[in-house]
């Protein structure tokens, strides 16, 4: 977890983007799958926390999880 700093928030919001990857391939879904819209935000996500956008790479995982909550 990132500490109050942000560091660590690459990290972090990379670790996610390859669980839902895991996940994607496991579960076999296709591009119009949730999951694979979920990785392609977390993908923007992964971005935007390397580009030290923190702001920008929190708005992903809470479409992530609202998405998620209605699978």
């Amino acid at each position: 977890m990132a500490d109050a700093s942000g560091r660590g928030a690459p990290r972090d919001v990379r670790q996610a983007g390859r669980m839902l990857c895991d996940r994607l391939e496991r579960e076999a879904g296709g591009e119009d799958s949730p999951l694979h819209g979920m990785v392609t935000m977390m993908g923007l996500a992964c971005r935007s926390a390397d580009g030290d956008n923190l702001k920008q790479a929190a708005v992903a995982p809470g479409c992530c999880e609202t998405t998620a909550l209605n699978l």
